[in-house]
């Protein structure tokens, strides 16, 4: 079977979906998803009958995809179909799956080994993988100049199923000249300093840079100021379906600067693209490819860091760069990156753009060169990496001078964050929710959404340096960003600290203090710890990588002495906002009872003047002994309902399931007992 996830480099996709016009497919990725997601899982269980109807619908949903057409092959020679097994493997082949060493040695493909048949269709295989069908559409990269528009349109973009993303192809040519005779068309920042660079030709410009907006030229950068920028523009194909707007979701063959000014204003999940990034795992990731192949990205908060509402984003995402403020307030940082990277000398550029370090590169010299950050101590701190940057903050001259001093022997690491160990809360006993604690685990930021009853949260992180060249030892360093230094232990558990054990006890809402106790203006309920790599021969840091803890802001937590959860108000009598897209509203309070060996026995439940208890194990309660011990209970099964119109957030609404449980207990001071289903 075929069904992989890519990670770390791109898949070159020249064949066209002929079937589906390709700025069409992002809407039936999701179906795409939902297909192979269950097809795997087919899989696991051994299920042919549901493998092959899976795989009838993908090809269904993408009829020119070989991918799925060989997954419909393999399941009918799975079953002993044989000869609609040949006809199947074979239109695959003719899409485009040309691996034979692959087909030969797939274990789904044995039942058709022995027949000469297989052997002729791997021949055509290997003949049609060197020799493509001449009829086979494919993408011919158009001429583009650089310093001029080029245009996204159908015959130069794919459409790559794998990482959700768009590929673009130019084929980008310089003009003639070099860039000493450009050094009087810079217009942007810090020119003083920029011309004389390119006169000596000691900087390397923006040739072969691409500038993309996304908000249909509402916050434009002026791309001309920039010698050698290519801006990208749309072809009327892609907007009629508005692939040119919004989250970007596209890959180029050079370096990007791009921003997108919008937001959503409206309806009950109103929120900043940033923030839009960040509640949605799929989004998450595909930042962080886009940052990897050297995109650099910019948005506004617009009302998502705010006093009115305080600090709204459930992780500190350090793949882009988001701005205090709403329209307009992106251009200066947009500016200012664009300088960097003209001012890098070429050896440096060529190796970060080689080894997708450009864009980590630039965030840690952007955040170093911060008016706020004048020591490394201050660099490792909060300082550096708010989770919005302020636009007084900028000293863009030395964010310049730190690019164009950049050698290649000074480029920093690059940090990749993996979780190897993790406790998961019990659904329906730990927290209520049709979500568990994992919003997204990226190579730049792990986060997560609190919602078991537990005081603290334990998770073992590792760190992974990718560093240029590759042999270059590195130290790590891990520090608290935000967050109240009493509840979080930072404990290493290798020598060079990249494995630690993060244990973050619960934060709740509350005002963050920065380094001297000060107290910060905005609210927020995120914790934020950084991981920096350094190699043994550098003087630079690298981007922080973090690990981000968001908790719910209307939830009134009581803990006792011990630890353990005593209640928790979800009524939100303060009406403070909940972000439907983290957590859903549920309109009660639970009290929790314990034995007199702190073992959980149950919880009352108010709604209301309506009173309700339940057992250890999340069942309704429906009899009780004379000592107050349940001794009949049912299950408890929840679920999401509208209530109002859109613009009012769902609630959580609890329902009676179909299961009856008795308990029985050994003596009179058992308070936990025994456990036996008595009805399905």
């Amino acid at each position: 079977m075929r069904n992989g996830m890519w990670i770390g480099v791109v898949l070159v996709v020249w064949t066209v979906q002929a079937a589906v016009p390709v700025f069409e497919m992002p809407a039936r990725q999701m179906r795409h998803k939902i297909l192979r997601d269950a097809f795997l899982q087919a899989v696991r269980e051994g299920e042919t009958a549901q493998m092959e109807e899976l795989s009838r619908q993908g090809c269904a949903l993408l009829p020119d995809d070989p991918t799925w057409r060989y997954n419909l092959a393999c399941s009918l020679a799975y079953r002993q179909d044989k000869d609609p097994a040949f006809k199947v493997l074979e239109q695959a082949i003719e899409l485009g799956f040309h691996d034979a060493d692959a087909i030969a040695k797939d274990p789904d493909m044995k039942p058709l080994s022995g027949d000469p048949r297989f052997t002729l269709l791997l021949k055509k295989a290997e003949v049609l993988r060197k020799n493509p069908k001449p009829d086979t559409r494919r993408v011919i990269p158009p001429v583009a100049f650089a310093g001029s528009p080029a245009t996204v349109s159908e015959s130069n973009t794919v459409w790559n199923l794998d990482i959700s993303c768009f590929q673009t192809f130019f084929e980008l040519k310089r003009p003639l000249g070099t860039l000493t005779a450009q050094a009087g068309n810079y217009r942007g920042p810090a020119s003083d300093l920029i011309r004389p660079w390119f006169e000596d030709n000691s900087a390397s410009g923006n040739y072969g840079d691409f500038y993309v907006n996304r908000d249909r030229g509402h916050s434009l950068m002026v791309a001309t100021n920039f010698p050698g920028l290519t801006p990208i523009v749309f072809a009327p194909e892609a907007k009629r379906v508005r692939a040119d707007i919004s989250i970007p979701n596209m890959l180029f063959p050079g370096p990007v600067v791009g921003n997108c000014s919008m937001s959503i204003t409206k309806g009950a999940y109103w929120r900043s693209i940033p923030r839009m990034i960040q509640s949605d795992a799929d989004h998450a990731m595909t930042a962080s490819r886009l940052f990897l192949f050297n995109q650099s990205w910019f948005y506004p908060e617009h009302n998502d860091y705010d006093p009115e509402n305080g600090d709204l984003f459930p992780a500190n995402f350090p793949c882009y760069v988001i701005s205090q403020g709403s329209s307009y307030s992106d251009q200066p940082f947009i500016k200012g990156f664009t300088a960097m990277m003209a001012a890098l000398p070429q050896q440096t550029k060529s190796t970060l753009i080689q080894s997708g370090m450009l864009a980590s590169t630039l965030q840690a010299l952007f955040r170093r060169s911060l008016l706020t950050v004048k020591t490394d101590e201050d660099y490792l701190s909060g300082k550096a990496h708010p989770v919005v940057f302020n636009a007084q903050q900028l000293d863009v001259p030395a964010m310049v001078q730190a690019a164009h001093a950049l050698t290649v022997e000074d480029i920093p690491p690059i940090v990749t964050l993996r979780v190897k160990e993790e406790q998961m809360p019990r659904p329906d006993i730990d927290y209520f929710d049709f979500r568990d604690e994992r919003l997204f685990d990226t190579p730049f930021c792990i986060a997560r959404v609190i919602r078991g009853m537990a005081y603290e949260k334990k998770i073992v992180v590792s760190a992974t340096p990718v560093t240029v060249p590759k042999d270059r030892s590195c130290t790590f360093t891990w520090r608290l960003l935000q967050g109240d230094p009493e509840k979080v232990t930072i404990k290493p558990l290798t020598a060079n600290g990249d494995t630690v054990e993060l244990t973050v006890g619960y934060h709740g809402r509350y005002f963050p203090k920065d380094r001297e106790g000060k107290v910060e203006r905005l609210m927020t309920c995120r914790v934020d710890i950084a991981c920096f790599a350094r190699c043994a021969d550098g003087r630079l840091y690298s981007m922080p990588s973090l690990v981000c803890f968001c908790y719910q802001p209307t939830e009134s937590r009581v803990y006792r002495k011990d630890g353990t959860i005593q209640s928790v108000d979800y009524t939100n009598e303060h009406h403070l906002y909940e972000d439907p897209a983290l957590s859903i509203a549920k309109g009660w309070k639970d009290l929790y009872m314990y034995d007199s060996d702190g073992k959980l026995t149950g919880w009352f439940r108010k709604r209301g003047t309506e009173t309700q208890q339940f057992t250890y194990a999340g069942h309704r309660v429906l009899a009780t002994d004379k000592d107050g011990r349940p001794t009949e209970a049912r299950e408890v099964e929840y679920l999401p309902r509208q209530d109002g119109p859109e613009e009012i957030p769902p609630t959580l609404i609890q329902t009676d399931g179909t299961r009856l449980f008795s308990y029985s207990y050994k003596d009179e001071h058992d308070r936990i007992g025994t456990i036996k289903k008595v009805k399905d």
